[in-house]
């Protein structure tokens, strides 16, 4: 995993002297209405703009470089991109709230947006952890506890990652240290802190709360120090600790506990025993480096996401070779979401584009097109009821995106009211 910035970037912009400096300050919110009767749904009048909104895709499609781990990118991965068709319609704009931002503390790292109903969201700004509430249109900080460590004396976690699970938020940061709090804890007082790694380099990289096959709640933590680590989240004492040849990126456990995937600083993926960390088997194909996977609610798919601007789905079944390939616009895949039903996967690249997948045969897609830098990506647990976006571009196109699916029992609901 790099160190370095920004990954991606807008060439500065010369504006009209006329124009207004901020194109979204006629707007904190912008609404279904709104967008029906023409806004963009980012709140961006493109009338002050100095290109139109065309010539501003044409543009960043041509200009924005991401930063690649291995050389030759321009060459071929061992199987074509498969062709799919970008006509679905699967969620519907809601909402775009333009005072909620997030905070991008590495430019590899793009968990940072979680929901624990539609109506709660929590995303990572800087050095707190942030809770948005929808219906009441309010925001309160959630997570902020210092910590009190020989590499950052008496400072907040810079949030690199985060989860929020069964009640439970976790963000893990830039040394090793995390923060860890019950979500009904109405007082905001008790936390837990401490510090996975003593490494320099042991960036927390990736969060995910599980549940083991004791049944206790734990959080899965992938380290930059190239360590995969199970922490009870009851006493807070590691239970397991699985060492790599590569610096970890992302992990995720399958659903029914015995295996974990892991990807990270090398082009294969690995799964691994849950109970010993023993290989099971790779996944190969990629050509860089991966920062995301996930597993399909019921087991059958493996979704891995690289720099190599490709998806690779695995069928657990035959794990030699993926069974499909998706591409993305842009650039490098940061983040990969199934509904809680299994019947969407959302793949989020760096900046401007989400796409949303059909898993039934994979063959269609929806493309929600945006611009800035993508900081992650959510669904409201249960009925995937909601898909959240946010967007941490602190001058032009930041917010909190909300959409609904186009059908569900809440839709039917309001169809009918």
């Amino acid at each position: 995993m790099d160190s370095d910035a920004d990954e991606a970037s807008t060439a500065p912009r010369e504006r009209q002297e006329d124009a207004d400096p901020s194109p979204q300050t006629h707007y904190l919110e912008v609404t279904q209405a709104d967008v029906a009767r023409g806004v963009d749904m980012q709140g961006i009048d493109w009338n002050r703009m100095p290109m139109s909104r065309e010539m501003s895709r044409q543009f960043r499609e041509q200009h924005i470089t991401h930063r690649h781990n291995i050389g030759g990118m321009s060459k071929m991965a061992d199987e074509k991109i498969d062709s799919i068709r970008p006509d679905g319609d699967f969620y519907r704009f809601s909402n775009s709230y333009l005072t909620e931002r997030c905070k991008i503390m590495h430019f590899q790292l793009r968990n940072l947006l979680w929901a624990s109903s539609r109506n709660d969201v929590y995303y990572a700004c800087d050095t707190r952890v942030r809770h948005w509430n929808p219906i009441l249109r309010e925001a309160r900080t959630a997570l902020g506890a210092k910590l009190e460590t020989t590499e950052q004396p008496a400072g907040h976690i810079r949030t690199s990652t985060m989860c929020c699970r069964d009640n439970i938020l976790f963000a893990g940061g830039f040394y090793g240290d995390y923060c860890c709090r019950k979500l009904d804890d109405s007082a905001n007082e008790n936390y837990h802190t401490g510090s996975i790694t003593d490494d320099p380099n042991g960036i927390t990289t990736q969060v995910e709360i599980v549940q083991q096959r004791s049944g206790a709640r734990a959080a899965l933590i992938a380290s930059n120090d190239a360590h995969l680590r199970f922490m009870d989240l009851t006493t807070f004492q590691e239970t397991a600790d699985f060492e790599l040849p590569w610096a970890v990126n992302c992990a995720a456990q399958s659903p029914d506990r015995l295996l974990v995937c892991a990807v990270g600083d090398e082009t294969d993926a690995v799964i691994l025993n849950a109970r010993d960390g023993q290989v099971a088997t790779m996944l190969p194909g990629h050509i860089d480096y991966s920062f995301a996977c996930s597993w399909s609610p019921d087991g059958r798919v493996i979704a891995t996401g690289n720099q190599d601007t490709t998806t690779r789905l695995y069928d657990t079944r035959m794990m030699s070779r993926a069974f499909r390939v998706l591409g993305g616009r842009m650039g490098s895949i940061r983040s990969l979401r199934f509904t809680d039903d299994g019947a969407f996967m959302a793949m989020a690249e760096a900046a401007d584009f989400v796409h949303i997948f059909d898993t039934r045969t994979w063959e269609r897609s929806q493309v929600i097109d945006m611009f800035g830098d993508i900081g992650g990506i959510a669904f409201s647990p249960g009925d995937s009821d909601r898909l959240f976006i946010i967007n941490d571009d602190k001058d032009t196109f930041g917010a909190l995106m909300e959409f609904e699916r186009a059908w569900s029992p809440h839709a039917a609901m309001n169809w009918l009211l």
